[in-house]
């Protein structure tokens, strides 16, 4: 495989920076998940990069990426036409898709423009499929979104509700715990307030996104982590019922963790 290297292109003002892995003649986009960056798939890199050439992308708030608007949302429209940007400056006609975690929301906006482009998609434990009702407590009614930004200089009347939330039994233990490892200082309770209020507008419709996988026949492969509790694969269902083409892969480890097992269980293959 050749060297890693980073490079970036720029749209209006935002620099969106990517890592390229492996020498395949097939094409990969590869988008991470929260709290990562493009590292997050140099494992897959190295196991698949004799079948792919592997673009990973640093997404906004994330990496080497940067967003110059502050809280003013990524419309889906500016964000297709980056990577209209993007596969034009690559001369990439048709390619795959990779999202973990967050960066699933990204892949299915594409999905949704470019569904006749598309080879095949690896969902890692995805976002965008199951409605997370907390996430939409935070980012949609206006009042709710000045409590969350508060909480940014102010975390102890969060982490004290979550802790009440804990104990009443309302979340999962190992959700909290995710939760304040990424909201521990004030830097990353900032990146999580960023990207939940601008990345807040990349909803999908799943009999949408399921008839667009359908009619173009694109082949997925779901990888979930049994010990994950933030994405289940009963959450998942509001898709894979409605597809007919579909790998579901469940591994033995835990939601961080679940990119590096995905690799592990490729070389398997």
């Amino acid at each position: 495989m050749s060297g890693q290297h980073y490079s970036y292109i720029t749209y209006h003002q935002t620099e969106l920076y990517f890592q390229k892995f492996g020498t395949g003649k097939k094409v990969l986009l590869a988008f991470h998940g929260y709290g990562e960056n493009s590292d997050t798939f140099k494992k897959i890199g190295e196991v698949l990069g004799e079948q792919y050439t592997i673009y990973s992308f640093d997404l906004f708030f994330h990496g080497k990426s940067k967003w110059p608007f502050g809280s003013k949302v990524l419309k889906k429209e500016f964000w297709l036409a980056l990577i209209r940007h993007f596969l034009d400056s690559e001369n990439i006609d048709r390619f795959s898709m990779a999202g973990y975690s967050m960066g699933s929301k990204f892949l299915l906006t594409i999905l949704e423009a470019h569904a006749t482009r598309i080879d095949d998609i690896f969902f890692i434990a995805p976002d965008g499929i199951a409605t997370n009702t907390w996430y939409r407590l935070a980012t949609y009614p206006m009042f709710l979104r000045r409590v969350f930004k508060l909480t940014v200089r102010f975390p102890k009347p969060l982490f004290a509700f979550m802790q009440l939330m804990l104990k009443l039994k309302i979340v999962d233990k190992g959700v909290i715990k995710f939760a304040k490892s990424e909201m521990n200082s004030p830097v990353k309770r900032k990146r999580v307030y960023d990207s939940w209020i601008v990345f807040r507008h990349l909803s999908f419709d799943m009999a949408v996104i399921a008839g667009l996988i359908n009619r173009h026949q694109i082949p997925i492969k779901m990888i979930l982590g049994k010990y994950d509790k933030i994405m289940t694969p009963e959450g998942m269902q509001a898709l894979l019922n409605k597809v007919t083409d579909h790998e579901l892969i469940v591994l033995e480890t835990s939601h961080n963790r679940l990119p590096d097992a995905f690799a592990k269980y490729l070389q398997t293959q």
